[in-house]
């Protein structure tokens, strides 16, 4: 067994696309179009506004966020949502007043669908 950490303090800050308050702990990479990240930012912390180079999932762990899609309509996600976006999708995330700590896959190819139902009614898509 081994043991590692992606704690807060093994993080470095994120500052690529005008990016504020925002820190990034790499989790893994099983080739250079897979990789996990666990993302951590401060209250009212921003990803700015880019385009997803991969598909890409962020797992909301602890606190709220506003995220935006292609739509641009900012939508609020908390703990235990899952926000996908598809390769080429425009897209930013905003932490609320609480922060935000959420894990982030970026892969050629990802399938949520397959395994989790849509949780918010009116997005596209959903049932």
């Amino acid at each position: 067994m081994r043991i590692y950490s992606f704690a807060w303090d093994k993080s470095r800050p994120l500052e690529r696309f005008s990016s504020r308050g925002a820190q990034l702990a790499p989790v893994c990479s099983k080739s250079k179009v897979t990789e996990i990240n666990c993302i951590y930012l401060e209250p009212l912390g921003i990803i700015g506004n880019h385009e997803a180079e991969l598909d890409k999932l962020l797992l909301v762990v602890r606190g709220h966020a506003s995220v935006t899609g292609a739509e641009g309509q900012p939508v609020r996600v908390g703990p235990g949502s899952a926000v996908y976006w598809e390769r080429g999708e425009m897209h930013e995330t905003r932490a609320a007043d609480d922060g935000l700590i959420a894990i982030v896959l970026e892969g050629a190819r990802l399938y949520p669908e397959r395994n989790m139902p849509r949780w918010l009614r009116g997005q596209p898509g959903s049932k």
